[in-house]
């Protein structure tokens, strides 16, 4: 019955259904997914927990660990993560969201590191060098944050954010003009999207002209 209002598109009475069989492992698994799908990830995390202490296989601890992350517990997802990934080591998905986990602990080298094994995975994925350069430049190595949004670049993600980005460690690091054609780029294609960013980058634009034309 449960299943039946599920693909009826009613999740709340599936819900009041689940909750039912407090000792069933499936049931409660089940039940916390879809509180998680209708964003109650307090309760769903709740009974993750529960599901996953009476039956801990690969699909509950993946479960819980996500349902800690949108809970904003990353600190309770890292190790359910780890060995997560130590399981499926090939399993992109789990890499990235490992890597985000670490990342969002401050945790910088090693979700650098983790970035770096999804990027072998799928090499082709432009969002995972954007992702993997903006973990970089917090360890603090420009040169290979630089390279990173290269790779992005050449895969399509060509934006407004990841220019921005790149003007920014250019600045930082005293490169001034091609700082200041990542600014201008950066304007080229925000065209008020980014009204902040935008107002920095006229700044910037303004004094690295300023200052090159001194030289």
């Amino acid at each position: 019955m449960a299943a039946l209002y599920e693909k009826a598109n009613r999740p709340a009475d599936a819900i009041a259904i689940y909750q039912q069989f407090p000792g069933n492992a499936a049931a409660g698994e089940r039940l916390g997914q879809l509180l998680l799908e209708s964003r109650q990830y307090a309760d769903g995390v709740a009974r993750l927990e529960q599901a996953y202490a009476k039956e801990p296989t690969q699909a509950n601890r993946n479960l819980l660990a996500q349902a800690y992350i949108l809970n904003r517990q990353p600190d309770k997802a890292v190790p359910l993560l780890e060995k997560s990934v130590a399981s499926e080591p090939a399993n992109f998905d789990l890499r990235m969201s490992y890597a985000r986990a670490l990342r969002d602990q401050r945790l910088f080298p090693a979700a650098v590191e983790q970035f770096q094994e999804a990027a072998r995975l799928k090499p082709s994925d432009a969002m995972t060098w954007s992702e993997l350069a903006a973990a970089r430049y917090m360890t603090g190595d420009v040169k290979q944050t630089l390279a990173d949004l290269d790779r992005a670049r050449d895969l399509g993600e060509n934006t407004a954010g990841n220019w921005f980005f790149r003007a920014i460690i250019l600045d930082k690091a005293a490169q001034l003009k091609p700082a200041l054609e990542a600014y201008q780029r950066f304007l080229s294609m925000s065209q008020g999207k980014n009204p902040d960013q935008e107002f920095q980058a006229r700044q910037r634009v303004r004094i690295i002209q300023l200052e090159l034309e001194r030289k």
